[in-house]
C-alpha cells in the first residue's frame, strides 16, 4: 500500500513538473542582496508578479532605480523572463504606466537581456511573442481590450476560388453592393446576358 502511494505521488510530481518549470524565472543573488539591504521583498513581489499582479510588476520596474548597472542588467533578465509568465497583457499594461524615460531604460536592458537568457523562445523578436509589451516599451499607443474585442468579432474571412465561387455561407448571405456583379450560386446558374446591338 505504501509503495503504491509513493509511486502515485512520484507520478503526480513528474506530471506537474512542466507546470512548475514554466513559472521559473531567473533571479540574481546580487539583486537579492541589494533587495535585502533596501528592505524590498523581492521574492514576494516576484511571486505576486508571476501570479499576474500588475502592481507587483510595476514595483519590480521601480526597484531597478536602486540597482547599480550590473545588477540592473541581471534584474532586466528577470523582467524579460517574467513576460510570458505574467502574460504579455499584464506586463504591457504595467509598462504603459511608466514614464517615457523608464520605458526607454527598460527597453534597452530587456533587449540586451534577450541575448543572455537561456530560454530560446525569448531570444526571438519580442514583437512576435510579446507584441503588447513590445508596443509599450517602444511607447506606441495601443488598447488591448479594443484589439481583443475587434479580433473576437472579426468574422472568418471568405476566400474566392479562381472561378469566382463563394466559399463561405456568410458571404453568400451578404447583399451585393449596387452595381456589383455577384457570382452565380450552385442552385441556379444565370444564363449569359444577350447583347443588344
Amino acid at each position: 500500500m505504501k509503495k503504491a502511494l509513493l509511486m502515485n505521488l512520484a507520478l503526480l510530481l513528474l506530471a506537474a513538473s512542466p507546470l512548475f518549470a514554466q513559472k521559473k524565472v531567473f533571479v540574481s543573488d546580487n539583486v537579492l542582496q541589494v533587495a535585502d539591504q533596501a528592505q524590498f521583498d523581492y521574492k514576494g513581489t516576484l511571486k505576486k508578479a508571476t501570479a499576474k499582479d500588475g502592481k507587483a510588476v510595476i514595483d519590480l520596474f521601480e526597484f531597478i532605480r536602486l540597482l547599480e548597472p550590473a545588477e540592473a542588467d541581471e534584474h532586466a533578465l528577470t523582467c524579460l523572463e517574467l513576460i510570458p509568465v505574467a502574460t504579455d497583457e499584464v506586463f504591457a499594461k504595467a509598462v504603459k504606466t511608466r514614464t517615457v524615460k523608464m520605458k526607454a531604460a527598460l527597453l534597452r536592458r530587456i533587449t540586451a537581456a534577450q541575448e543572455r537568457t537561456k530560454k530560446e523562445a525569448l531570444k526571438k523578436p519580442m514583437e512576435e511573442w510579446a507584441p503588447y509589451s513590445w508596443k509599450a516599451l517602444n511607447n506606441f499607443e495601443f488598447d488591448i481590450e479594443a484589439e481583443n474585442k475587434t479580433a473576437a468579432q472579426k468574422p472568418a474571412q471568405a476566400t474566392e476560388t479562381a472561378a469566382g465561387q463563394i466559399n463561405s455561407a456568410t458571404d453568400a448571405a451578404k447583399p451585393a453592393a449596387a452595381g456589383a456583379i455577384t457570382p452565380p450560386t450552385d442552385a441556379g446558374q444565370a444564363a449569359p446576358a444577350k447583347r443588344k446591338d
